[in-house]
């Protein structure tokens, strides 16, 4: 039987009870240089090249990336200071690449609201920035501190 929870405080004691499993191992969060690399493959694991553009072109010179339908342009963020982050310390995997959707929303939002206000045509595809990801990590803490307050036994 093999089992996974990012949570160990969570698991009921019967199911640590000795014969259960034959190993435990735990994994911890990954540190800075690990969620530099997680980000940077959720935002640049999969270059998306324009069709004109010719083979070999390289990030400044017009390759971009996609991530959630959004397109991610290297030199705009810095993905070492959002994991540098005191709200993103011991986050996973999975929570790393929740912060990447959130961003991405938040810069679906962005284009949205710009591309109404504005008679010329916008751009087709909104772009990535670095306050987009601000905007995730506040919706990240917010959504912790709501959960955390939800776990606070009841006072009567």
């Amino acid at each position: 039987m093999f089992a996974l929870n990012c949570l160990p405080s969570t698991v009921d004691k019967a199911l640590l009870a000795p014969g259960r499993f034959d190993l435990h191992l735990f994994v911890p969060p990954p540190d800075h240089p690990g969620r530099v690399q997680i980000l940077s493959r959720l935002c640049f694991g999969s270059p998306v090249v324009p069709p004109s553009a010719p083979p070999g072109e390289d990030a400044e010179h017009g390759r971009h990336y996609d991530v959630f339908g959004v397109r991610v342009v290297p030199h705009l963020i810095s993905l070492a200071d959002v994991a540098s982050n005191e709200s993103q310390q011991g986050a996973t995997g999975a929570t790393l690449r929740s912060l990447c959707k959130q961003a991405a929303l938040s810069a679906m939002r962005r284009h949205a609201a710009t591309a109404c206000e504005e008679e010329a045509t916008p751009s087709a595809v909104p772009v990535l920035q670095q306050g987009d990801f601000d905007s995730a990590m506040a919706f990240q803490q917010r959504m912790m501190q709501a959960h955390s307050s939800l776990q606070q036994p009841l006072k009567t």
